[in-house]
C-alpha cells in the first residue's frame, strides 16, 4: 500500500511538473492607484490614474461595476481613446522594462452639477483571461459649489516706461479649487495701446489648464504708442474657468517720450565763412518728444585748428513741441585754403536716465579775406610807380 502511496505522488508530481508555465504562472491581477479618494465640486470631473498589473503578460478587460447613479458619468480612458480593456506588458511607456506585467488606464467621473454634498463610491473591477478577478473602490467627496478661489498675483504690478516701450508683466494663476479647471485669460487697457496676455511657454494657446492646487504663469505685454502723453495707466487681467472670475489690477506710469530735432531756420546745410573771420549760422532746436527737455546743450566736431561757439551754450529745459533758435559762431583756421568744409553740429539732451539728440552736417565754403586782395592790387600799383619814376628818372640817358 505504501508503495502505491509513493507511485501515485511521484505521478502527480510529474504532472504538476509538465504544465505550461504561463498557465501556472498566470494567479495574479492587481489594480491600484496613488489617489482612491479626492474632493470634487458639483458639476466636476475628477481623475483617477490606474495601474493594472499581471503576473504575465495578458489582456485584462476593465468595467466600472458600480457609481452613485443616475447622472454621474463614467469613462475609461487610455492612450487617448475610451477604453474597455488594457493588454499588460513588461515594458513601459518609456521604452524601459519593468519588473512585472503592466498597463496604465484612467477612470474620468463627471459629477452631476446638482448633487448634495456628501461621499460617493465608484467601483472598477478587472478581468484577466486567465479568468482572475480584481475590483478597486474609489470614493469621490463632493463639497459645496464653490469651496476653494482662483487667484492672480504680479511682483511688480506696475511698471514704469517711455512711450513706445515695451513692457513685460509676469502673473501667477493659482488653482486653489478642488479640480483641474481650464481658464481663459483676457486683458484689457487703454483703447490704442496693443495688449495681449498668454500662459508662460505658449504664445498661441487660447485656453490652458491647470491641476487641482497647482499654479501657473501668465505673461501679460503692453506695447505703448509713441505718442502716448506722460501719466498712469490702468491694465485688468481677468482669468475665467475657476468659481467665480478672478482679476487682477496692473498700470503703466508713461514717463513720456524724448526725441528732439535740430536743423536750420529753411533747411539748407550749407554756410561761407572767411578765413580769419567770423561767420554766424542759426539753428533751430525742437523738442519733438512728449516730455520735457532738460540741460540740452551743443557741440561740434570742426576741422582741425577751427573753433565754433554757441549761443545760448546750453538750454535749461525744452518743453514739448517747443522749439528754439541757437546761434553758431564758426571761426576758420587761420591757414585755411579756399574750399568747401564739414562741420558736425549736435544737440543732446540727458534727462532722468533717458536721453535724446540729433546732428547736422553743416558744408562751409570758405573764402580768402578781400583784404588780402587790396593788399596784393596795392603792390600791383606801387610796382608801376616806381617803373615810372625809374624810366622818367634814367630814360633820357
Amino acid at each position: 500500500m505504501q508503495r502505491l502511496l509513493g507511485t501515485c505522488l511521484a505521478i502527480s508530481a510529474l504532472l504538476v511538473g509538465a504544465m505550461p508555465l504561463s498557465v501556472a504562472a498566470a494567479v495574479g491581477l492587481t489594480i491600484t492607484t496613488p489617489y482612491p479618494s479626492v474632493t470634487v465640486d458639483p458639476g466636476g470631473t475628477a481623475t483617477f490614474d490606474l495601474t493594472i498589473t499581471t503576473t504575465v503578460a495578458e489582456r485584462v478587460n476593465l468595467t466600472v461595476t458600480s457609481n452613485p447613479g443616475e447622472g454621474w458619468t463614467t469613462r475609461l480612458r487610455g492612450g487617448g481613446s475610451i477604453i474597455s480593456a488594457v493588454s499588460t506588458s513588461t515594458t513601459s511607456s518609456e521604452g524601459s522594462p519593468v519588473p512585472t506585467p503592466t498597463a496604465t488606464a484612467s477612470l474620468e467621473v463627471s459629477v452631476p452639477a446638482g448633487v448634495q454634498p456628501g461621499t460617493f463610491n465608484v467601483v472598477v473591477q478587472g478581468q484577466s483571461a486567465s479568468g482572475v478577478t480584481e475590483t478597486l473602490s474609489l470614493d469621490l467627496n463632493v463639497e459645496q459649489l464653490g469651496v476653494g478661489s482662483v487667484t492672480l498675483t504680479a511682483q511688480n504690478p506696475v511698471q514704469r516706461g517711455r512711450a513706445g516701450a515695451n513692457l513685460t508683466f509676469n502673473v501667477q494663476l493659482k488653482n486653489d479649487t478642488n479640480e483641474e479647471t481650464t481658464f481663459t485669460v483676457d486683458v484689457q487697457g487703454p483703447a490704442d495701446w496693443t495688449l495681449s496676455a498668454q500662459p508662460a511657454g505658449s504664445a498661441t494657446a487660447a485656453n490652458f489648464v491647470v491641476a487641482a492646487g497647482a499654479s501657473t504663469s501668465v505673461t501679460v505685454t503692453a506695447t505703448t504708442p509713441d505718442d502716448a502723453a506722460a501719466g498712469q495707466y490702468p491694465i485688468t487681467l481677468t482669468a475665467q474657468g475657476g468659481p467665480q472670475p478672478a482679476s487682477i489690477d496692473l498700470g503703466v506710469e508713461i514717463t513720456g517720450s524724448f526725441a528732439l530735432t535740430l536743423d536750420t531756420p529753411d533747411g539748407r546745410l550749407n554756410a561761407r565763412a572767411t578765413v580769419g573771420s567770423d561767420s554766424t549760422l542759426t539753428l533751430v532746436v525742437q523738442n519733438t518728444g512728449t516730455s520735457d527737455l532738460e540741460d540740452v546743450r551743443f557741440t561740434a566736431t570742426p576741422p582741425n585748428g577751427w573753433t565754433v561757439t554757441f549761443a545760448p551754450e546750453a538750454i535749461d529745459v525744452l518743453a514739448p513741441e517747443q522749439e528754439m533758435n541757437v546761434v553758431a559762431t564758426l571761426h576758420p583756421s587761420d591757414q585755411a585754403v579756399a574750399g568747401d568744409y564739414q562741420v558736425t553740429v549736435r544737440a543732446n539732451s540727458s534727462t532722468g536716465g533717458s536721453s535724446a539728440s540729433d546732428s547736422v552736417e553743416i558744408r562751409t565754403t570758405v573764402e580768402t579775406s578781400p583784404l588780402w586782395g587790396f593788399i596784393g592790387i596795392a603792390l600791383i600799383v606801387l610796382v608801376l610807380v616806381g617803373l615810372f619814376f625809374v624810366f622818367r628818372q634814367y630814360g633820357r640817358r
